[in-house]
């Protein structure tokens, strides 16, 4: 039994389960930090997106004519 009230009757095991929790909220974090990465990937990847498509409707003004072809700029989609 402990000297003083406030002292935990098992120290090995409460240690151990204080261990445990440091380690599940460490992954936690890991795991949202992951999660944060890949919303703002895919955010710059839509504003990409948008800036191709108002990119590619400013340059449709123009023209480039070679054997009397009008050329239309087209969008590649990559997957």
């Amino acid at each position: 039994m402990p000297d003083k009230p406030w002292q935990p009757r098992f120290p090995t095991e409460q240690n151990a389960s204080i261990t445990q929790i440091h380690d599940a909220i460490m992954q936690m974090d890991h795991v949202t930090q992951q999660n944060t990465a890949l919303v703002e990937e895919a955010a710059t990847a839509e504003s990409m997106m948008d800036q191709t498509e108002q990119l590619m409707s400013a340059v449709s003004v123009f023209s480039i004519k070679d054997d009397n072809t009008q050329y239309q700029p087209r969008m590649l989609l990559l997957k």
